[in-house]
């Protein structure tokens, strides 16, 4: 799949030339946002936001079910957990 004058915004085209498959572009990204929030010492909610933000990207230029679904219920084990903790 070539990048053309009409789609050279096109994250899926742009993920499928420089790394092959959209679920190994996910898992990249994913570790990419974890270890340079790691290095960088920065927060827990800000890390979480932006794996959040992340996966919303994702979403929105794959419109794939699964990832929708899966950012749901990160979402809400994130809401869980800290409800938790606050209520404890």
């Amino acid at each position: 799949m070539a990048i053309t004058q009409n789609n050279y915004f096109d994250l899926w085209a742009i993920i499928s030339e420089l790394i092959g498959d959209i679920w190994l572009a996910i898992i990249i990204g994913v570790i990419a946002i974890a270890i340079v929030c790691y290095k960088n010492k920065v927060g827990y909610q800000t890390t979480m936001l932006l794996l959040v933000l992340w996966g919303s990207i994702v979403y929105a230029a794959t419109n794939l079910e699964i990832i929708w679904a899966f950012l749901l219920l990160f979402v809400a084990g994130l809401f869980y957990y800290r409800m938790n903790q606050i209520f404890r």
